[in-house]
């Protein structure tokens, strides 16, 4: 994303939006630029706050759609996450002020070689979704719900949390 002349998009998330990212740069050729910031930190943790601050203090983005929940589930207490995503909205706003923000809901985490029962972990994803979709509405930013997708598409599934192309194809529609 290193042109003008259109509107630019940043995502922000994990192997999740890495899987569809070439689909949401399909559907958004001759629109808008897309970009993307891949990384493995969760909400809370202050290197994912220094890794956004160098993306947005080379580059401007119109939008930022922000996918960061499934990191994270274990060592970061739903507590403590509802504690750090404020400060991370609050984060890049303060860097990027004038974009547009679009939150995506965690995607379900299934058991592992079935594709019909969830993980007992999906209730930390079920609380954190709580979490961001509360913090979302009191700010206005809508929220891409992911989730819904995965829970309804079991077959949409490669593996307990990543998706095959229908999958990714899925969601880089939404």
């Amino acid at each position: 994303a290193d042109k003008s002349d259109l509107p630019r998009a940043l995502m922000i998330g994990d192997s999740i939006s890495v899987g569809y990212f070439s689909d949401v740069e399909k559907q958004l050729a001759g629109k808008a630029y897309a970009a993307r910031l891949s990384t493995s930190r969760c909400v809370g943790d202050p290197v994912l706050l220094a890794e956004v601050a160098l993306v947005l203090g080379g580059a401007s983005f119109d939008v930022i759609h922000i996918n960061n929940g499934l990191h994270g589930v274990g060592p970061v207490s739903e507590k403590e996450y509802a504690e750090f995503l404020p400060q991370f909205i609050e984060h890049i706003r303060r860097l990027a002020p004038r974009a547009k923000l679009v939150w995506a809901s965690s995607t379900p985490w299934r058991v592992k070689g079935t594709s019909d029962k969830f993980d007992p972990k999906n209730e930390n994803v079920l609380a954190r979704n709580r979490v961001a979709a509360a913090l979302m509405a009191a700010q206005g930013i809508p929220i891409n719900d992911l989730y819904s997708l995965g829970a309804e598409h079991p077959e949409y599934f490669a593996d307990a949390v990543h998706y095959n192309a229908a999958g990714k194809a899925a969601q880089g529609a939404l």
